[in-house]
């Protein structure tokens, strides 16, 4: 499931608190898959760039506002540049959660609607599929 990607990709812990994940409620309705980009500004539905695993609560709280509170992201850059660093997220996942700006008309993306955990984000701004190194190089980083 998605859910379980993202628990791994995050080392187990809420992407906005921080706190460990009970695995054991993972699919209850305790934890949520969050996109750091609202829907309702920007169609991306890539789980590598723009979904992250959080409490619900947190989820609720953050509805469609963006950015992050400056609380949540002044609290957690120092985990998010260590998944960035380990190769977990990605470079534009990163610079999703750490944006300090809010959206304008020409800040707002046309959809680039990607379900599939293999898509990444290309330096051109377009989405592709990694190459199998790069895959199996991220998934082999990823602490079982």
């Amino acid at each position: 499931s998605d859910k379980l990607f993202l628990y791994y990709l995050q080392l187990g812990k809420c992407a906005y608190t921080g706190q460990a994940i009970d695995l054991s409620q993972l699919l209850s309705k305790t934890y949520d898959i969050d996109h750091i980009y609202p829907q309702s500004k920007v169609q991306d539905d890539s789980i590598l760039n723009n979904k992250v695993l959080c409490l619900s609560t947190e989820n609720g709280e953050k509805g469609d506002h963006f950015p992050i509170k400056h609380e949540i992201r002044e609290q957690m850059q120092p985990f998010w540049n260590q998944l960035k660093n380990i190769g977990l997220i990605t470079e534009e996942k990163y610079h999703r959660l750490t944006r300090n700006t809010g959206f304008t008309d020409s800040t707002r993306r046309p959809a680039t609607r990607s379900g599939s955990r293999t898509s990444i984000r290309n330096g051109s701004g377009s989405t592709a599929a990694p190459s199998p190194a790069n895959t199996s190089t991220m998934r082999a980083s990823i602490p079982i």
